[in-house]
Order: structure tokens, then sequence, then C-alpha cells
């Protein structure tokens, strides 16, 4: 099967989705992976020029909300979903050291201020809409929800 066309566009916001093979859980109750997915995830951001919208991290996946105004999308998709890869095998002990993504990461362009805020309210409602709780703030997980918040 062949990949969607792919593009860049300086201006253009994108909502950018990774799942795990098999919708396996490997990022729930571990907040030392957690936190150095964050820290990386600042690191990309800060390295390729990125502007950060929104990010969730869910059990078997994420979301980013994010702008490439150096059109680097790419370089730094395959840098984060690297190093991600790398910290589950560093640090979740059962997992078996084989592939973590299911495929290749799907984007979409989001072209509107207004598409801007609707995908950061379905990232931030994304743990109420999949019944985990009843409240974003209760979400024990990373959510970008709180920063926007704070």
């Amino acid at each position: 099967m062949s990949q969607p066309l792919s593009y860049e566009d300086k201006d253009m916001v994108f909502l950018i989705t990774s799942r795990t093979i098999a919708s396996r859980l490997w990022f729930i109750n571990n907040k030392i992976l957690e936190s150095m997915i964050l820290s990386y995830l600042a690191k990309y951001v800060f390295m390729y020029g990125a502007v950060i919208y929104g990010f969730i991290l869910m059990g078997n996946h994420y979301h980013l909300l994010i702008k490439f105004p150096n059109m680097n999308r790419a370089k730094f998709m395959r840098s984060f979903n690297a190093m991600v890869a790398k910290l589950v095998a560093e640090y979740v002990p059962n997992f078996d050291q084989g592939k973590l993504w299911a495929r290749r990461y799907s984007f979409q362009a989001v072209p509107r201020p207004e598409d801007v805020l609707h995908w950061f309210q379905y990232l931030t409602l994304n743990p109420v809409s999949s019944g985990i709780c009843k409240d974003p703030a209760n979400y024990a997980s990373y959510n970008s929800y709180e920063d926007s918040i704070n």
C-alpha cells in the first residue's frame, strides 16, 4: 500500500498521531517514561524550531498539534519517534524490544485558527471521550490541558 502524499508548509499547523503496534499500552503508569518523553519533546521542539499547540500521551498513542516553520516535520518525527522507541525499550520492563510503532505516523493539516481550537479541545477531552476519566484535570498521564490553564 502506498503512503499518502507528504507535504510541508511553514505556516500550517498539523495534527499528528502515532500509535503503538497492536495498540499495546506501553505509555501507562510510568511517570519516569512520561517525563523522559516530555523532555525529549521539548528538546526536539527547540532543536527543530517547531511551535507546539498541544500534546497528549494516551496509553497506546499520542496526539501532537504542532507547526514546523522550518519545514522539517519529517526530520522532527523521525527523531522524536525513534527516541520514544528507545525510551520505551529502556523504561518499560516488559517491552519485548520489538517494533514499537504500528505504522508511519499520520498527520493532517489544521488550516484555520478555529480548527486549531477544535483539535486542541479534542486532545484535551480525549481521556474523557475514551471513558478514562470524567474531567481532563483528573487524567493521570500528560495532557497539555493542565499547561494551558496554568
